[in-house]
């Protein structure tokens, strides 16, 4: 499942460091993209050594191709609306409280 991750801190680094793992085998996340305002968040970090794609942009991110699922783990409500306003529809969204 294509997914985003917005949000570059301590829960994105546990959810790309378990996607690349043996942990979540049978959910399959192909992360293509990673979002955080701060480009030097522990997130972003990982996923350039990780070869993933950063960007401060969320709006930018947004725009990836065939994007399934989008990540939200900012823990800003005003975040995730802004997300749902601008998500292409079809495409779900798992927000930092579920996730």
């Amino acid at each position: 499942m294509k997914t985003v991750i917005i949000g570059g801190g301590k829960g994105c680094v546990s959810l790309l460091s378990l996607a690349s793992g043996y942990f979540l085998r049978e959910l399959t996340l192909e992360i293509v993209a990673v979002c955080d305002v701060n480009p030097i968040a522990p997130g972003v970090r990982l996923a350039e050594k990780m070869n993933i794609p950063t960007y401060t942009d969320g709006q930018m991110c947004l725009e990836c191709d065939n994007i399934e699922l989008v990540i939200e783990l900012t823990g800003s409500e005003s975040a995730l609306a802004e997300i749902q306003k601008n998500i292409k529809p079809g495409i779900r969204i798992i927000d930092h409280t579920i996730a």
